[in-house]
């Protein structure tokens, strides 16, 4: 399972990573799980942590996840469940 990083959301933040870097989410609790980001056709993803980021929240189709660049690789992410 991965999750896309927006290039627009890459851009605008002046962002580039090398391929497999660590980066970390932190939910509002400040629990917090590592995922890798990768280089994939011209854009970046998150995956290896990521699956479990998104059971350990329980996380479904539908939820709205809002990140907040906290710093180059930390990520502050808040789970709306959809209603």
């Amino acid at each position: 399972m991965m999750q896309n990083i927006p290039m627009h959301f890459v851009r605008e933040n002046s962002l580039s990573y090398c391929t497999d870097e660590k980066m970390v989410l932190r939910t509002e609790t400040g629990s917090s799980w590592s995922v890798n980001v990768v280089a994939n056709m011209g854009g970046y993803k998150l995956c290896g942590g990521w699956s479990a980021f998104v059971s350990d929240n329980g996380i479904k189709k539908g939820d709205v996840c809002e990140f907040k660049l906290m710093s180059r690789l930390e990520m502050r992410v808040e789970v709306t469940p959809k209603l």
